[in-house]
């Protein structure tokens, strides 16, 4: 059954819902260093870090530089590079200690190829140990 509308005799546009399944998962731990009262974020999985005096901004700080990451490696076919150095153990033992707590999923933003402005999905997970 289609329906129309009454005002126009128009049927309603067709929207596709995209459920993309993201081509990277990426884990940061956020925490505060309280020696330089700073946070302070890493990604487990590419060893990147952040600092910022802000919690809302080294997340924002971190899903730019991921997101660069990702488009770097992407545009040079050199997905190693973005794995060469994942953060240390102690890290990963502190974010499985956080997720405990419930980690919820936060889209990352879109990664977009330089040269054919491919986009490529992508999720981050952010645990907090403050």
């Amino acid at each position: 059954m289609t329906y129309r509308c009454k005002l126009c005799d128009m049927e309603p546009p067709v929207t596709e819902q995209k459920n993309e399944i993201p081509m990277f998962r990426f884990r940061v731990l956020i925490e505060h260093n309280s020696a330089y009262n700073r946070f302070v974020a890493r990604c487990l999985e590419t060893g990147s870090v952040a600092t910022a005096s802000d919690e809302n901004m080294v997340e924002d700080m971190i899903k730019e530089l991921l997101t660069d990451e990702v488009i770097y490696a992407l545009d040079h076919n050199n997905l190693a590079n973005l794995y060469s150095s994942p953060a240390p153990y102690d890290v990963w033992m502190r974010f499985r200690q956080a997720e405990r707590l419930g980690i919820p999923s936060k889209p990352m933003n879109r990664a977009i190829r330089a040269r054919n402005s491919e986009e490529v999905p992508a999720e981050i997970k952010i645990a907090r140990t403050s």
